[in-house]
């Protein structure tokens, strides 16, 4: 086999192009991504998505790309009929081996349309994850896109037969679901996770909290443990694509922990899960 070229790589064994440059996405993670509900022409909170990219791209210090071209490629990608996940990704780039980045940014962006899942149970049950999240805020609340703790806690939660994971930072704070965020119904009050330590800021957490507030249902964004959960009258989850969900129940330490679905979540799931 013939050596390779300096900087030339190989895929799977074959050499690519010696002017092929990796996207510091797939080498480092370096970028952020968004994942939206597309209904009947449109995508459910595209300004919220929109804007949440913006910060995100400001905290990695990345080049956003211009509103008016994004929202032009993306319209390529929602169907005019039906519903479909439409996933759009932004890197900081192609260029170089190490760290440091390019003196001169070429952000990249990628989008994509996917089938939307066929079968999503109503209610969750959930396991208690033992991977924990890293404490960091300089990353917490966006979507980057260094998602390895979020593979490893699936992976735990497919091999336990549940359809979500309960997940807890490095100090035992409740923080989110795998891939949705968690509200706690107590004693008629909603309580949800900070996530300025870890954790995504979910646009449905954002909605959520704005309709409790318009309904009069008093919420708090709080730091919280995990007897927070246990003692809670409801739980229930939420992100972009499910909605609002009920969790029905949580596998703990060998335990079961069961709820129904309350007054609470039944209100929030009718006003919110309309978009859909």
């Amino acid at each position: 086999m013939a050596a390779i070229e300096a900087g030339q790589w190989l895929k799977n064994g074959e050499p690519l192009a010696a002017a092929w440059d990796a996207d510091r996405g797939l080498q480092f993670g370096d970028g952020l991504f968004e994942t939206m509900a597309a209904n009947q022409g449109r995508i459910a909170f595209l300004e919220r998505h929109l804007v949440r990219l913006q910060l995100g791209c400001e905290r990695l210090g990345i080049t956003p790309p211009p509103l008016t071209r994004l929202e032009d490629e993306l319209r390529m990608a929602i169907p005019e009929t039906g519903s479909a996940v439409v996933k759009l990704i932004v890197t900081a780039g192609c260029g170089g081996r190490g760290y440091q980045r390019p003196e001169r940014q070429r952000p990249v962006r990628y989008i994509a349309r996917f089938p939307w899942p066929e079968q999503r149970p109503e209610n969750l049950s959930l396991l208690h994850c033992r991977m924990r999240l890293s404490r960091q805020p300089s990353l917490a609340g966006i979507k980057h896109c260094n998602r390895l703790e979020q593979v490893l806690a699936r992976l735990e939660v497919a091999e336990a037969g549940c359809d979500e994971g309960l997940l807890m930072d490095t100090e035992a704070q409740v923080i989110e679901g795998v891939a949705a965020n968690i509200f706690a119904v107590r004693e008629g009050r909603l309580l949800t996770p900070a996530v300025d330590q870890a954790g995504v800021a979910g646009i449905l957490r954002a909605r959520v909290l704005e309709v409790a507030a318009q309904s009069g249902i008093p919420a708090r964004v709080t730091a919280m443990r995990l007897s927070d959960i246990l003692g809670a009258e409801e739980v229930f989850m939420c992100n972009s694509l499910m909605g609002v969900r009920p969790v029905y129940r949580l596998s703990s330490d060998g335990q079961d922990h069961h709820w129904t679905t309350g007054t609470i979540t039944s209100r929030l799931q009718t006003e919110i899960n309309e978009w859909r």
